[in-house]
C-alpha cells in the first residue's frame, strides 16, 4: 500500500510539474487552451473552495474541528474533488485543468504551492469523508474512520501552518 502512495505521489509530482509549467497568475482567469466548463477545471474550483473554507475554519478555530457539520461538508467536497483527480494522475490535460479551477476559486492557491496541495491531499485516504458526506453523518463509528480523520486533521493543519496569510 505505501508503495502505491509512493508511487502516485511520485507520478503526480512529474505530471504536475509538467501541467503547471503552462499556468500564468495566482488567480483569476487561467491560461489558454483551459476549459473553463470541463469536469477537470468544476473538480479544481471544487477542491480550492472546499481547501479554503476548511483554512478559514482553520484560522477562526485554531485547529482542523472535523466534528464540525460545516467542515466535515467541506471535506466531503474536497474528498469527491481528490478522487477525481486520482482517477486521473497520469492525463496531463485533466491535471492541467484541475489545478486551474483550484487556483481560480482560492485567493491562497497559487501555482507556487498547487503542486504540493494536490500531491498531499491525494496521498490521503479520505473515502470516509465521502461516505460521510454521502450519509448525512457527523460521525465517524470505527477505529478506521478515527485514525483517518486524525491523519487528515493533522496533515490539513500542516499545510495550513504553512500558507498562513
Amino acid at each position: 500500500m505505501k508503495i502505491k502512495i509512493i508511487l502516485a505521489a511520485i507520478v503526480l509530482a512529474a505530471v504536475s510539474f509538467t501541467a503547471c509549467s503552462s499556468l500564468s497568475g495566482t488567480t483569476g482567469t487561467p491560461s489558454n487552451g483551459i476549459s473553463t466548463t470541463s469536469t477537470a477545471y468544476l473538480n479544481g474550483k471544487t477542491f480550492g473552495t472546499s481547501f479554503t473554507s476548511l483554512y478559514s475554519a482553520y484560522k477562526a478555530a485554531g485547529k482542523v474541528d472535523l466534528t464540525n457539520a460545516s467542515n466535515l461538508l467541506n471535506m466531503a467536497q474536497l474528498a469527491s474533488a481528490v478522487s477525481a483527480i486520482k482517477g486521473n494522475a497520469k492525463n496531463t490535460t485533466f491535471y492541467k485543468e484541475f489545478s486551474a479551477g483550484a487556483i481560480a476559486s482560492s485567493g491562497i492557491i497559487n501555482t507556487a504551492n498547487v503542486d504540493n496541495l494536490i500531491t498531499t491531499i491525494s496521498g490521503l485516504n479520505l473515502s470516509s469523508f465521502i461516505n460521510t458526506g454521502n450519509n448525512g453523518s457527523s460521525t465517524s463509528t470505527t477505529t478506521n474512520n478515527a485514525a483517518t480523520a486524525a491523519t487528515t486533521a493533522a496533515t490539513l493543519a500542516s499545510l495550513f501552518s504553512s500558507i498562513q496569510k
